[in-house]
């Protein structure tokens, strides 16, 4: 029984820190998609007078970006569950 509950405690601390692996990637990507400066033509300018806006000024909107990362951030859920279960588990068959 000590041997299945070593595994299962493996299992866990793999898919939690898989899951956080998954979150901090998708917020360093966020944070990519908002620190890209976006090319904006003010005044009437051409491209050599135009003007580059901070992100957050621009009209890039960050729900679109976090709406197309959903399945990564339910495969993210999916693998804390499966870690937090396993480790449950674990615990209970060292007792």
């Amino acid at each position: 029984m000590q041997i299945a509950a070593m595994v299962l405690f493996v299992v866990s601390a793999a898919s939690e820190l898989g899951g956080v692996m998954l979150i901090v990637g998708g917020i360093r990507a966020a944070k990519r998609k908002l620190d890209t400066p976006v090319p904006h033509i003010i005044d009437g300018g051409g491209a050599e007078g135009g003007h580059i806006w901070a992100p957050r000024a621009s009209s890039g909107s960050p729900d679109t970006f976090l709406l197309e990362a959903i399945e990564r951030q339910w495969l993210a859920v999916i693998l804390l569950v499966i870690g937090i279960l396993s480790g449950t588990v674990g615990n209970f068959l060292t007792l």
